[in-house]
């Protein structure tokens, strides 16, 4: 049975018309918000509201402020009598009884020029729970948002519930999940987010409230915590409240083909995990509308952008970027396109494992990418002490293809220590760009010794002469690539 303390205060609390906070600590509690000052557009105030309903704390029982250090607390009631489970016989007679009723602090901000949209957390505990579930008459947070992009109530659940005892997203009601927030046997919605659209450079109003609809005993309280404006919009064509740590997050494991011709209209295959039908996929920030979900683990987008409308006429790579709600994943340069009227595609190099090697050791390293051809040859770029290209020159033992792409494995040159370029040169002259970077360095695992040790077997460095164009422009380009990391 919930614990029930009577009052032994006689008095009610005291009404305040409006700025109930002084000033500091007004500021405090939009400041543990995580709310800039400087994008305070105007004073702050707490209409018919008692100081004692707010605070900034760090935590409130297991749960911990978003945004460290700390987070703001509005209540119903005393805010001190949180922790000490006082609520009061209804109709009951004291503090928290009819002064406790209605939180409300509200400004306005400047919103950022970049802003589309902006974001909270926050988490609401209410001791109406289980008692008065299903009732009309429960204790309530609300957000009134008043801007060019909208204007109306921000926080519901999907199917449009203001946030109570009966919304869905009040899922906390575990005691042991409970322990020393003060509503160890009620219930909390737990941290969840609430995004919503705005307008780069207005001036928006907020008002974050909670309060009780019919009686002024069983007392609730949120936290509201990391504030913060993005230039993405929102999902959807408004607010959106749910919990942003997806159960079945969305996961890529590679693409199929990664690249293809100018004119786009191609299908290609992205092979994971969770895929779903909500799932809204942007290649070079076009969206894609032909998409089929192929059970939970391949998505096909059926008719790719052409290269001019992915942002890269001329060719090259793009990102792929999945979005499912407040959910995103970016696959950078996911994708190549390419003009068939001047040859095959260039090489392009994705990953290398491991990123590093021994200078003084053979190390047997793979070389994953797109566009190899059985003939490449793979050159390491660096810089000798008065800052000459010196190339070293790899020897590449097998080049062989894997689901979305090839992959090299070759042993490394002996090169001095320092960071170098990864260039691939296919027998065509075609060579990748940008250069891959890798480092030599002492600290790099050791070679295993079946590796022949420390020995390079003929793969020495060698330093540029008057060789053929395709190492004068590996030379150039390798140069050009280690003057710019050097700044």
């Amino acid at each position: 049975m919930k614990r029930v303390l009577h009052a032994a205060l006689a008095s009610a609390a005291l009404l305040v018309p409006s700025s109930a906070l002084g000033a500091a600590a007004a500021q405090d509690l939009v400041a543990a918000m995580d709310i800039p000052s400087n994008l305070l557009a105007g004073g702050i105030s707490t209409p018919n509201s008692s100081p004692t309903m707010f605070d900034v704390r760090s935590s409130l029982g297991n749960f911990s402020a978003q945004n460290a250090p700390t987070t703001a607390l509005l209540s119903t009631g005393n805010v001190d009598n949180i922790t000490q489970l006082q609520d009061y016989d209804y109709p009951g007679s004291g503090a928290d009884t009819s002064a406790g009723d209605h939180a409300t602090i509200q400004f306005d901000l400047a919103v950022p020029q970049y802003a589309n949209s902006f974001s909270f957390n926050f988490n609401f505990f209410s001791r109406e729970y289980p008692e008065w579930v299903g009732q009309a008459y429960n204790d309530t947070f609300e957000v009134w948002l008043d801007s060019q992009s909208y204007q109306g109530q921000i926080v519901f659940d999907a199917f449009g519930n203001p946030v109570t005892v009966n919304n869905a997203l009040f899922a906390v009601t575990n005691p042991t999940q409970l322990v020393g927030t003060g509503f160890d046997q009620d219930g909390a919605t737990g941290w969840v987010t609430t995004i919503a659209p705005c307008t780069g450079g207005e001036t928006m109003s907020i008002s974050f409230e909670v309060y009780d609809v019919a009686d002024g005993v069983w007392d609730s309280a949120v936290m509201i915590d990391n504030f913060q404006f993005s230039e993405t919009p929102p999902p959807g064509d408004g607010p959106w409240t749910g919990d942003d740590t997806p159960e079945n997050p969305i996961s890529v494991f590679f693409v199929s083909p990664k690249e293809g011709s100018l004119d786009g209209g191609n299908p290609i295959t992205l092979h994971g995990v969770n895929f779903t039908p909500d799932i809204t996929v942007f290649v070079g920030g076009t969206a894609v509308t032909d998409i089929t979900v192929d059970g939970s683990d391949a998505l096909v987008l059926n008719s790719l952008p052409s290269a001019d409308a992915a942002g890269v006429a001329g060719g090259g790579p793009v990102d792929i970027v999945l979005t499912r709600g407040p959910e995103e994943v970016v696959l950078g340069d996911g994708y190549t396109y390419w003009d068939g009227a001047t040859g095959e595609v260039p090489p392009r190099v994705t990953s290398v494992v491991p990123s590093s090697a021994r200078p003084d050791a053979v190390t047997e390293i793979r070389v994953r990418g797109i566009g190899f051809d059985v003939d490449s040859a793979v050159s390491f770029i660096g810089e000798d002490e008065d800052g000459n290209p010196v190339v070293g020159e790899a020897q590449v033992e097998v080049v062989q293809e894997l689901e979305g792409g090839m992959e090299i494995i070759l042993k490394t040159p002996e090169m001095a220590s320092g960071w170098t370029e990864i260039v691939v040169e296919n027998s065509n002259g075609l060579i990748s760009a940008p250069g891959y970077p890798f480092q030599f360095s002492s600290d790099a695992a050791a070679p295993p010794d079946n590796n022949g040790g420390g020995s390079s077997r003929g793969c020495n460095s060698i330093v540029a002469s008057s060789g053929s164009p395709a190492f004068l422009l590996l030379f150039l380009f390798g140069g050009a690539l280690l003057r710019r990391r050097s700044r």
